[in-house]
C-alpha cells in the first residue's frame, strides 16, 4: 500500500500526501499498461497462474481470515469462495487464448474485396471495490478477468472484511507483477479519493446507496462502471456451521424481510414481485413447471436458480450480475474477460475495385443501385453495374 493512505479523520497534511500517493500510483499504473507489457498473453497468463499460486499455497490463511472476518467455517469458504476461484481462474487460463483471439465477422459482397473482424483489447486502467460478504470471490473473480483481458489493475477491498483486505494487501504483491497491480486499503475517504482519478473502466459491487455515489463520482471523467449489487446468502442456522451476519444493521434490514407476509402462498409471487425493483436473483422452490415457465418469461432478474440457491454463482458458462436496481454488468468466466474488454470492430479492404455510386453528385439511379446493395439484392446490383437495369 502505497505511504499516506490513512482511514478517516485525518488531517489536511496526511490526505494531501494520500492524494498525491494515489495520484502518484494511478500514474504509474497508467505507464505499465502503455508499456504494453499487460498486454502480451505470456503476461496475462503468467497473471492468471499467480492467482492461482495465491490460492492453493495461502489457503490455510485465506480460511483463517474469512472466519475472522464472517465466521466462515472452513468447508464453507472453500465451497463458496476459495474453491470456486481456483476452478474459475483455472478455466479461464484454459480458455484465455481463444476468447482474445480474433473474430471473423461477415464482410458485405459490395465491399469485396474486404474482411472485418472483432478484435478484442483490453481497456487499460480499471477500478475494482469489492463488497464484504464474499470478500475473496468478490475480489478475485473479477481481478482475473480484468488481468486475462490485458489491463491494470486497483482493487479496493471492503474494509468491511478488514482481514481479508489485508491478506490481499500483503499477498497479491508477492504473485502478482506489483508495477500493474495494486491493492488499496481503507475507508469510504479512500474510495472517494480514487474516484477523483481518471479510470477507463470501474466496477463496484455493493449496495445500492453506495452505488448511486459511485456513479455520481464517475460521471466526473465520463467512466464506464458496472455495479453489481450485493446480497446476503442467509441467516445463521447454528454457531460456526455458516457465515454470521456482520452487523446489528444487516441483522436488523434482514430481519425486516422475514415479517414480510404479502405473499401467502408461491403462485402469488409474481405478482408481488413485477411492482418492485429487479433483483439480483430469484429463487424458486417448486415443481410446478407452468409455474416455473411464467417466472421465466413474467419476471425480470440477473438470474433465476429453481430448487437451489446460490448455486448459480458456481458457474463459469453463465453470467453473473444484475438488471435495473440490482446492478448492470455480467461476469464469471468468458463474461469476466469480456467486461474488461472493448470488442473493436476492424475492416480491411483493397483498393482493387471502387464503386462510384456511394459517392455523390446523386442522382436516382445511384439511389436505386443503393436499395439494392441495402436489400442485398446482388443480382439486381450485378445487372445494374453492367448497365443492363437501371
Amino acid at each position: 500500500m502505497a505511504p499516506g493512505l490513512g482511514v478517516m479523520g485525518e488531517k489536511p497534511a496526511a490526505a494531501t500526501t494520500k492524494h498525491l500517493s494515489l495520484g502518484s500510483m494511478a500514474s504509474g499504473l497508467r505507464e505499465a499498461y502503455e508499456s504494453g507489457r499487460t498486454k502480451d498473453m505470456e503476461w496475462r497468463q503468467s497473471q492468471l497462474r499467480g492467482l492461482i499460486s495465491l490460492l492453493t499455497d495461502k489457503e490455510e490463511e485465506i480460511f483463517d481470515v474469512l472466519h475472522e472476518d464472517l465466521g466462515k467455517h472452513r468447508g464453507e469458504s472453500f465451497r463458496d469462495e476459495l474453491g470456486i476461484l481456483v476452478k474459475s481462474v483455472k478455466y479461464t487460463l484454459q480458455n484465455l487464448k481463444k476468447w482474445a483471439a480474433p473474430e471473423k465477422a461477415e464482410a458485405p459482397l459490395v465491399a469485396f474485396p474486404a474482411t472485418a473482424m472483432v478484435v478484442p483489447e483490453p481497456l487499460g486502467v480499471v477500478l475494482i471495490f469489492s463488497c464484504w460478504n464474499f470478500p475473496l470471490g468478490l475480489a478475485l473473480e473479477p481481478l482475473s478477468g480484468a488481468l486475462a483481458a490485458g489491463n491494470a489493475v486497483v482493487l479496493k477491498p471492503s474494509e468491511l472484511a478488514p482481514s481479508t483486505a489485508a491478506f490481499l494487501a500483503a499477498n497479491i504483491p508477492k504473485y502478482l507483477d506489483s508495477r500493474a497491480v495494486k491493492v488499496v486499503l481503507g475507508g469510504p475517504n479512500v474510495g472517494e479519493e480514487l474516484m477523483e482519478h481518471r479510470w477507463d473502466k470501474l466496477l463496484f459491487t455493493g449496495s445500492e446507496r453506495v452505488g448511486r455515489i459511485i456513479m455520481t463520482k464517475a460521471a466526473k471523467h465520463l467512466t464506464p462502471i458496472e455495479l453489481m449489487k450485493s446480497t446476503l446468502k442467509r441467516f445463521m442456522a447454528k454457531p460456526g456451521g455458516m457465515a454470521r451476519i456482520l452487523n446489528e444493521k444487516h441483522f436488523q434490514r434482514l430481519s425486516a424481510y422475514l415479517e414480510d407476509t404479502k405473499v401467502k402462498k408461491i403462485e402469488d409471487s409474481i405478482a408481488f414481485l413485477k411492482p418492485k425493483p429487479k433483483p439480483l436473483a430469484i429463487y424458486a422452490f417448486t415443481t410446478n413447471e407452468s409455474l416455473k415457465r411464467r417466472i421465466v418469461e413474467e419476471t425480470s432478474s440477473g438470474s433465476v436458480t429453481f430448487n437451489d440457491a446460490v448455486v448459480q454463482y458456481a458457474l463459469e458458462s453463465v453470467p453473473f450480475g444484475g438488471v435495473g436496481h440490482s446492478g448492470f454488468g455480467q461476469y464469471h468466466g468468458k463474461y469476466s474477460f469480456e467486461l474488461f474488454s472493448n470488442k473493436k470492430a476492424v475492416f480491411r479492404r483493397s483498393f482493387l475495385i471502387e464503386f462510384m455510386f456511394r459517392y455523390p453528385p446523386w442522382d436516382d439511379s445511384k439511389i436505386g443501385t443503393l436499395r439494392h446493395v441495402f436489400s442485398y439484392s446482388y443480382i439486381l446490383l450485378f445487372l445494374t453495374l453492367l448497365g443492363l437495369r437501371r
